[in-house]
């Protein structure tokens, strides 16, 4: 019909807003997946740092290292009980919040055992206490715990003191149960001793020494040599952490 204009217009400007748009949804869904992927989001790991993947710092000790050959020693120290050994080995897991607090002030008390002071106050002796068995032991004494005795000193409730008392102990033990140290390393600031025990009983009929906390396996007698017992004994693994310059005793256990 003359006069209408069937004519259409071309639509190139509008297809190529929609490629460029395109491609800016194509680069962003690409740089944002990289760091998705970089933030651990993606792989499920997003806490992961590089010192995450740092190596542990162990290092093995001789037995005989001043740094670890008495921490077992220190832990049995004090009074007379030639069976001590025994509140550490047992036939399940020991922790530090098991010692008890008279057993935790027998191991204090070695270090002022010879001293001429008249007394030491709770706080004394309560950080004594912590070089061994660490900052977060509850030490509650009781009133008059150590009075009479094989204590050099007792404790004083009111006053919150220890005050020196006149001992009359002595003598020693015979056959003990007993350790021999058989390998020490630390990682990390924890330190496992593991360590070989054979345990005693004066029972008149089955006297001797025994392989288990259970006496159920008698390997020897009184008068033999311990150091073939030992390769016969149970096997024990002491923890301990480092903790201001010092290790502190954590647990001990059977070792499996």
């Amino acid at each position: 019909m003359e006069g209408q204009n069937n004519v259409v217009e071309p639509k190139k400007k509008s297809s190529i807003g929609v490629i460029i748009l395109v491609i800016i949804l194509m680069i962003g869904c690409l740089v944002g997946g990289y760091f998705l992927n970089e933030s651990g989001i993606l792989s499920g790991n997003k806490n992961t740092t590089k010192e995450d993947t740092k190596e542990p710092v162990v290092t093995n000790y001789e037995v005989t290292d001043s740094k670890v050959a008495k921490l077992i020693d220190n832990l049995i120290s004090g009074g007379f009980d030639c069976q001590v050994l025994k509140t550490y080995v047992n036939d399940h897991k020991v922790t530090v919040d098991d010692i008890s607090s008279d057993r935790a002030f027998r191991i204090a008390e070695k270090e002022i055992f010879n001293s001429l002071e008249e007394s030491y106050t709770l706080d004394e002796i309560s950080n004594i206490v912590k070089k061994y068995l660490g900052k977060d032991y509850k030490f509650n004494p009781k009133d008059n715990m150590g009075k009479g005795e094989c204590y050099s000193y007792y404790y004083d409730s009111t006053n919150k003191e220890f005050k020196k008392q006149e001992t009359a102990c002595g003598g020693t033990c015979g056959p003990m149960t007993s350790y021999k140290l058989v390998k020490a390393v630390d990682t990390d600031g924890e330190l496992v001793l593991n360590a070989k025990v054979i345990f005693v009983t004066y029972d008149s009929e089955n006297d001797g020494y025994y392989s288990d906390y259970n006496m159920t396996n008698r390997i020897g007698s009184y008068e033999d040599d311990l150091d073939s017992l030992f390769t016969k004994g149970s096997d024990y693994k002491f923890t301990f952490k480092l903790e201001d310059g010092n290790y502190v005793f954590v647990s001990s256990e059977p070792a499996k």
